[in-house]
């Protein structure tokens, strides 16, 4: 017979069941060792059926006590028991357990409350950021709980606690109507919710004094009250009468705190701060010249309200009291204009409990005082301190300072050094304004900071000299970039409102501007997918305009010509087409460059006031010089220079009309050569004449212009060589009029201004031809002479190659060679 298999969730004691396995085995060794007959075999039968039977009834002993030491399901009034008898811990656990399988409809409400409750009794064991977290736990679990509703049992209970737990994470407001429901169920701890209500109707909005005094009455009713509590209770009453405005009662309330009191150093600070409202009311009275009597009693009286405020200070205990006194001490200074007191003790405060509503308004004044003092780097730093010391703007609550009012102060300092073109110190404060503003508009303020620090470098570098010019230009650059960065942070937090397409745009403003032209037309782009009619047109300008940068020519046209088609009466239609002409110069495509620019000059919209006019103007000038068309182009730039004389294209303008010209006298100066008809060759002079002369005369205007901005500012490089060339030009354009002794003069002042460049080898060159010509060969001879001098102190590094037709040999060769062909003559 084979042995049933035990029940494998069972327990087994392998020992105890070898024994009784063995016993039948070894009564049969017995058996045979002893040669038993049939009988004996008939027993051995009948005690292996008896040890069998033992068996089974062993491990069905050995199976009910295994079901025994199990776990007992868990039911809500195991649940209930635990909470009721204090293990929060394992109520909190059966609480989960039951949540998770709700077996009852009626069980998810009291599964919530028992967490609830969980959560509110173990706050009260603990401290600081853990006991408001737990506390506010507590209420969103006893919220939910009371939506679904609890039994009735509970129901006062639950109430109690999600009034409590409102009332101590600061929801005043919320927490009166659920403890006042309390109170009418029968809530126990009656006393205590009464005390809650007390400070609830005092704090939050819309306080309600009457009702606070009326509460704080039902308190002091509680038999069991000690003295203390008394005690802090009149102190309670004293102070909302001081809100109440009610100085008398408030005086007769403290007369009955004795000074054995706990709070008496509480009281103590109260009387202070009665005096100094007394103080302040009488200086408020005085008249606009005080007598001497009259300043005096304000001395007296501010001097008995900061005696009273130190006597409060005197309790080692009273901390609250002490740093209260602290920071009214400093007020006290601050009334009586003695800065440098209450510098002081705003900062012995702060030094001491930042980290309190007293310590962070001493900090906010030792801040503000020092910036109105001008010590910028401290104040600063000062703003920085206590901006950074808020980690949650939803917890700032300061009897001292509101929120809203310390916003604006930190606000006002930070437009305060906007104001001043302080930069660096606007940024600084900027960068920690959050948590104390939304994130949002703490990067918005950032952002704002860089961008005007990039506006002033720019604007700075468009004045300044050449050397500076260009790395200030590459810092206001490069802190438009960064705005831009912030700006695009600022976009994303706020994808969900309606303010992202409009961050996104400032972001790329401050991209292009930037000349980070990849970034900015990533932003437009995205710009151009949410906003779907403002500066739309703009946009796609300015996404011409980067890839035109970037050397994308085809997408530059096809974003400009998307703006010209769409939007043909906007304003930045004019503009799409001046940079639609670049780019299709850049293609080459210089018929539709012509074509786009005449639009914007024959239009109907388009005023000669208008700078998108006045540059295609310019712009077509100089397209007709660079396909030949220069007579088109000559009256083109005429009537640009004479419109705009002063306009910063003039002196570009002035240069192409000198260029223009010299190209128009080539014509009638190759047919001179040919022409046998005297009134042919007069006419074809006069041409010539013509051309040269209005040819100097514009070279004139670009070196007097240049000349003039000079004495102002240094040169662009641009600058410094269309001047060089207007000069060197000029003596070109004298000397095809045969005006020999201007053209030396021009050539001289060319070899003086650029001794140093090698071109300046050509100038020598050129007069030395002009004396050739009026016959003076000493004199040209003389010139080779120094030119030779001139090539032997040019800078071996010169890149002769590039600025002139020969190297520094051949320049020898030249020299020599000319230097031979005068002396032979």
């Amino acid at each position: 017979m084979t042995n049933p298999t035990p029940n494998s969730e069972a327990p087994e004691s392998s020992s105890k069941l070898r024994t009784i396995v063995r016993l039948p085995l070894r009564l049969l060794d017995w058996m045979a060792e002893n040669r038993t007959n049939m009988m004996t075999v008939a027993g051995t039968a009948l005690l292996g059926i008896i040890v069998l039977v033992g068996v089974f009834v062993y491990k069905q002993r050995e199976l009910q006590r295994w079901h025994a030491s199990q776990p007992k399901p868990v039911t809500l009034a195991m649940a209930l028991q635990s909470l009721d008898e204090g293990g929060y811990v394992e109520a909190r656990k059966q609480a989960l357990e039951l949540r998770s399988k709700l077996n009852s409809p009626e069980q998810k409400p009291a599964c919530l409350y028992i967490l609830g409750a969980v959560a509110a009794h173990q706050a009260e064991e603990t401290w600081g950021e853990e006991r408001r977290r737990l506390y506010q736990l507590a209420a969103k679990y006893l919220q939910e709980a009371q939506q679904l509703g609890l039994p009735s049992d509970r129901a006062a209970d639950a109430l109690w606690l999600l009034g409590k737990s409102l009332a101590l994470t600061g929801r005043y407001g919320e927490s009166r109507p659920v403890l006042e429901a309390a109170l009418a169920e029968g809530a126990p701890a009656q006393s205590d919710i009464h005390h809650l209500l007390v400070g609830a109707y005092r704090r939050g909005e819309s306080p309600d004094l009457e009702q606070s005094l009326e509460h704080l009455s039902k308190y002091l009713e509680d038999d069991t009250l000690d003295a203390n509590d008394r005690y802090s209770a009149q102190l309670l009453r004293a102070q909302i009468l001081w809100q109440q405005g009610d100085a008398n009662a408030c005086s007769k309330a403290l007369d009955a705190i004795p000074l054995r009191a706990t709070v008496s150093s509480e009281a103590t600070l109260l009387r202070g701060r009665m005096l100094l409202h007394a103080a302040r009311r009488f200086k408020l009275a005085l008249p606009t010249t005080p007598t001497p009597e009259q300043n005096e009693q304000v001395k007296q009286k501010y001097a008995a309200a900061i005696e009273m405020l130190r006597r409060a200070q005197e309790d080692p205990l009273g901390t609250r009291a002490i740093r209260k006194a602290m920071y009214l001490i400093g007020i006290a200074y601050l009334d009586q204009r003695d800065t440098t007191a209450a510098l002081g003790q705003f900062e012995r405060t702060r030094k001491v409990y930042l980290d309190t509503a007293e310590g962070m308004a001493a900090a906010l004044q030792e801040a503000d005082l020092l910036r109105k003092a001008d010590r910028d780097e401290e104040a600063v730093a000062a703003y920085r301190r206590v901006l950074g010391s808020r980690k949650n703007s939803d917890r700032f609550d300061n009897p001292w300072i509101p929120l809203e009012r310390f916003r604006a102060r930190a606000l006002e300092a930070y437009r305060s050094y906007l104001t001043k073109s302080d930069y660096v110190h606007a940024s600084a404060i900027a960068e920690r304004m959050w948590p104390l503003y939304p994130k949002a508009r703490a990067l918005e303020l950032v952002g704002e900071a860089y961008r005007d620090e990039a506006r002033r470098l720019l604007a700075r570098a468009d004045q300044e000299t050449d050397s500076q010019s260009s790395a200030l230009a590459a810092q206001g650059r490069e802190r438009m970039r960064a705005a831009g960065v912030v700006f695009r942070r600022q976009a994303r937090m706020n994808f969900t409102t309606r303010d992202y397409a409009e961050n996104v745009w400032r972001a790329a403003e401050c991209f292009w501007i930037g000349q980070q032209f990849t970034k900015a037309v990533e932003a437009y782009e995205e710009f151009l997918k949410y906003e779907l009619r403002r500066q739309r047109a703009t946009a796609l300008v300015r996404v011409g305009d980067c890839f035109i940068s970037l050397g994308k020519i085809d997408q530059a046209i096809a974003a400009v010509r998307e703006c010209i088609e769409l939007f043909p009466d906007d304003a930045a239609s004019y503009e799409a087409r001046f940079i639609a002409s670049r780019a299709y110069r850049e293609n080459g495509d210089f018929v539709s460059a012509e074509k786009v620019l005449r639009d914007n000059l024959t239009g109907d919209l388009l005023t000669p006031e208008s700078k998108e006019w006045r540059n295609s103007l310019f712009e077509l000038g100089e397209l007709l010089i660079a396909v030949g068309r220069n007579q088109e182009a000559v009256e083109k730039l005429e009537e640009a220079v004479a419109r705009y004389p002063d306009g910063d294209q003039a002196v570009h303008a002035h240069y192409l009309l000198a260029h223009a010209y010299r190209k128009l006298a080539e014509d009638p100066q190759q047919k001179l050569e040919s022409a046998t008809v005297s009134t042919a060759k007069a006419a074809l002079r006069k041409q010539l004449q013509t051309s040269l002369e209005s040819a100097v005369v514009h070279n004139r205007q670009v070196q007097d212009l240049l000349t003039k901005r000079q004495e102002q500012r240094e040169l662009t490089p641009l600058e410094k060589i269309t001047l060089r060339n207007a000069y060197f030009a000029q003596g070109t354009a004298l000397f095809d009029l045969q005006r020999y002794d201007e053209a030396i003069k021009a050539y001289s002042t060319a070899t003086n201004r650029y001794q140093h460049d090698p071109e300046v080898l050509e100038a020598f060159m050129q007069i030395a031809n002009c004396y050739r010509r009026l016959g003076r060969l000493t004199e040209a001879r003389g010139t080779l002479q120094q030119a030779k001098v001139v090539l032997q102190r040019l800078n071996k590094d010169s890149k002769f190659d590039l600025a002139t037709n020969q190297d520094r040999r051949q320049w020898t060769e030249l020299l020599d060679w000319w230097a031979n062909v005068y002396q032979a003559n």
